[in-house]
């Protein structure tokens, strides 16, 4: 239910934006019609480059985020991913995600699975916040008799070996702030239907969680 919230209320800014710029479109056009009327062709480039383009490209993003989800029908998992998704657009992160044919069921508990997702989602955005390409990647993908969900983002040359990341209380952001993979570890212990697969590869930290 509180992934459904946040779906909704993620939905719910959306249309907001689309109602602020609607309502900031007459100031806009005012606005183009000032530098017109003076004639002043450089004003307008600078005025159309530095307040129209960002405030339009904004929506955009945000609308294109959305619609990578369209093939995804788990509507927990679906409202976590547009929360984090824009989340991560409001941090400075490019979060790409590809869902590449229709899921509606996923076999594992929703809570637990929506906390391991979020997990991974949340540690992916952290890691890249402050590099110089703070992207990441996730796909879902359909297979034949399991699910599987990719989350990659770069990993700087100096990180610790990969099984330090699940030890608890380990992290490379400081103190009190590495549970989240240690406690990710004891949720998928569970379900012997789920493994999670993790590897630096030329994507850098990749970690493939696999539900059957």
């Amino acid at each position: 239910m509180r992934q459904l919230q946040e779906y909704v209320g993620a939905l719910e800014a959306l249309q907001k934006d689309v109602r602020v710029f609607r309502h900031d479109y007459v100031n806009i056009l005012s606005g183009i019609n000032g530098f017109i009327t003076n004639e002043d062709m450089d004003g307008l480039r600078v005025y159309f480059r530095t307040k129209v383009i960002p405030m339009n490209s904004d929506m955009e993003v945000n609308i294109s985020k959305l619609a990578t989800l369209h093939n995804l029908e788990v509507v927990e998992l679906k409202g976590l991913f547009a929360t984090k998704l824009i989340r991560a657009q409001e941090l400075g992160v490019n979060a790409q995600v590809e869902v590449y044919k229709k899921i509606d069921r996923i076999n594992m508990d929703s809570i637990d699975l929506c906390r391991a997702v979020g997990i991974l989602l949340d540690n992916a955005i952290e890691a890249v916040m402050g590099t110089e390409d703070p992207t990441i990647r996730v796909a879902i993908i359909q297979k034949k008799d399991a699910i599987v969900l990719v989350f990659a983002n770069n990993l700087p040359e100096d990180s610790p070996p990969v099984h330090q990341f699940f030890d608890e209380g380990f992290s490379t952001k400081g103190e009190n702030r590495g549970l989240g993979l240690s406690t990710l570890k004891k949720t998928l212990k569970k379900y012997p239907n789920v493994s999670l697969d993790t590897k630096v590869t030329q994507l850098g930290f990749v970690q493939e969680l696999e539900i059957g």
